[in-house]
């Protein structure tokens, strides 16, 4: 049986926004729920009303669509979207293309688990520690914070961690 539910949420600027979660339970776990956010209560009620009856009347969704995408797949819709990765700044556009480079971005959806998210950050984690040891940038050269020749030891081996 498909449910509906609205939060009202507050946001810092003092506007008011209503959060409405549609989802379908059986045994008292979740096996489908979708979210959407609506500046009125009334928008709010109607999505709700409209999408649990949907789900009543025709399932839950399958997932035949995900079968042949890829995680670099859902990362290149994402930078390709005008009002999402086309919004994007320099940091977000630079962590992005780098996810497409990596062996995460060729993994297909239905076989991406946790243990697929932790092995990347193991290596991310990896890969940048034995960059640190390797870079050791002359001390001599300007920090930025002085006016001079670098005077601080921020710029040596062992202040890399």
């Amino acid at each position: 049986m498909a449910y509906y539910n609205i939060v009202k949420r507050p946001r810092t600027d003092g506007t008011i926004r209503y959060r409405c979660t549609v989802g379908i339970k059986e045994d008292g776990k979740y096996i489908h729920r979708e979210t959407k956010t609506f500046g009125k209560m009334a928008q709010a009620k109607t999505w709700g009303a409209i999408r649990s009856a949907e789900l009543e009347q025709s399932g839950i969704p399958t997932q035949n669509d995900t079968e042949g995408l890829t995680v670099g797949d859902l990362l290149h819709k994402y930078i390709n979207d005008p009002n999402l990765g086309k919004k994007a700044g320099r940091t977000k556009k630079y962590v992005l293309n780098m996810l497409l480079d990596s062996d995460l971005a060729r993994l297909a959806l239905p076989e991406l688990s946790v243990s697929h998210i932790v092995e990347h950050c193991k290596q991310r984690h990896s890969t940048l520690k034995r960059l640190r040891r390797l870079l050791v940038i002359d001390p001599s050269i300007y920090c930025g914070r002085c006016t001079r020749n670098c005077i601080h030891n921020h710029y040596t081996r062992n202040s890399i961690s």
